[in-house]
């Protein structure tokens, strides 16, 4: 696997976490 695709697959990965960041922040109030 070339250091670009690497690179990419880890961007999508991080850019996706960020959007759940909200969503979890949600359930974890709604828990506590």
């Amino acid at each position: 696997m070339s250091a670009d695709k690497h690179l990419q697959s880890w961007q999508e990965r991080f850019e996706m976490a960020e959007a759940m960041q909200p969503l979890l922040g949600k359930l974890y109030r709604n828990q506590v």
